[in-house]
């Protein structure tokens, strides 16, 4: 069976649309993975920021009890023996 040249024509530009259009969704797809991963760095540098923080400040407050409590009068007592512990019996 032999092609005509309009048959080999439609052929050739179906073949030119299907790459043109695979070649666009390929770049569509690397552009918007590529958005992500930094969207995503971005997300993961907050949260690490965020997270540090929030160590930081709860270490702050632990070092401010610690010396409080190293400077109470009671706490003191203890530490030196001067306090005899009630027994429960």
């Amino acid at each position: 069976m032999k092609f005509g040249i309009a048959v080999k024509l439609g052929i050739l530009l179906a073949g030119v649309s299907i790459l043109a259009s695979g070649l666009t969704g390929f770049y569509a797809y690397q552009a918007s993975r590529t958005i992500l991963v930094q969207s995503a760095k971005a997300d993961l540098l907050a949260a690490t920021n965020v997270l540090a923080q929030r160590i930081t400040l709860s270490r702050e407050e632990i070092s401010r009890n610690l010396q409080i409590l190293a400077g109470h009068p009671a706490a003191l007592a203890v530490l030196q023996g001067r306090v005899r512990l009630l027994k429960t019996s």
